[in-house]
C-alpha cells in the first residue's frame, strides 16, 4: 500500500515538473479593429426602431401611441439616430444628413462648415438622452438628434439618416431609414 502511494506521489511530482517546464503557447493576439460605422437605431419621440422598420397602427404594438400620443397630434417630434462607431477619430471630417417628414438637415452647413465626428456625434454613455430615447450605451455608441417642432404636427412619413466620415483616406458610410404610417 505504501509503495502504491509513494509511486503515485512520484508520478504526480514528475507531471508537475513537466507541466511547469513545458513551454506555454502564447495566446494569439486579437486583430486590431478596423475603423467602422453602422447605424443601429432611429428613435422618434422615444420609440427606438432598427433601420428598415415600418411603423403602422398595429405594428410594432403601441408604437404609434408612443410617437403621437393619445390624440396622434404631437406638438413636436424629436428624432434621435444611434451609430456604433469603432476607431473613428474625433477630428475625422464627416457629413450627416437627417431627413424627416417636415425637414432636411445636412451638416456641413452655414453654421458648421467643417464638422468633425467628435463635435457632431455624442457618446451615449452617461447621457440620459440616449437611454430615454432607447440607445445603447457601449463605449463605441454615439447619438445625434433633430428636435424641431413640426409646424403642422406632421409625424407620418420617412425618417432617414445618412452619415459619411473620412478616416485615413477612406470614406466610411452608413445609411438607414424608418417609415411611420399611423393613419
Amino acid at each position: 500500500m505504501f509503495r502504491r502511494i509513494s509511486s503515485f506521489l512520484v508520478a504526480l511530482a514528475v507531471l508537475a515538473l513537466l507541466s511547469a517546464t513545458a513551454e506555454a503557447k502564447p495566446k494569439p493576439k486579437p486583430k486590431p479593429a478596423k475603423p467602422s460605422i453602422k447605424l443601429t437605431g432611429v428613435s422618434v419621440n422615444q420609440q427606438n426602431f432598427i433601420p428598415g422598420t415600418k411603423v403602422t397602427l398595429t405594428s410594432p404594438i403601441n408604437a404609434c401611441y408612443g410617437i403621437g400620443g393619445a390624440t396622434q397630434d404631437p406638438l413636436d417630434v424629436t428624432m434621435f439616430a444611434f451609430v456604433h462607431a469603432v476607431k473613428i477619430p474625433n477630428r475625422a471630417p464627416l457629413t450627416t444628413t437627417f431627413v424627416t417628414p417636415w425637414d432636411t438637415q445636412t451638416v456641413p452647413d452655414a453654421e458648421d462648415a467643417h464638422p468633425t465626428f467628435g463635435n457632431s456625434w455624442f457618446h451615449d454613455r452617461g447621457h440620459q438622452q440616449a437611454s430615454i430615447f432607447g440607445g445603447p450605451d457601449g463605449p463605441d455608441d454615439f447619438f445625434r438628434y433633430d428636435d424641431e417642432g413640426t409646424g403642422r404636427n406632421i409625424f407620418n412619413g420617412t425618417y432617414t439618416v445618412s452619415v459619411s466620415v473620412k478616416v485615413g483616406g477612406t470614406t466610411l458610410r452608413t445609411h438607414g431609414s424608418i417609415t411611420v404610417n399611423c393613419e
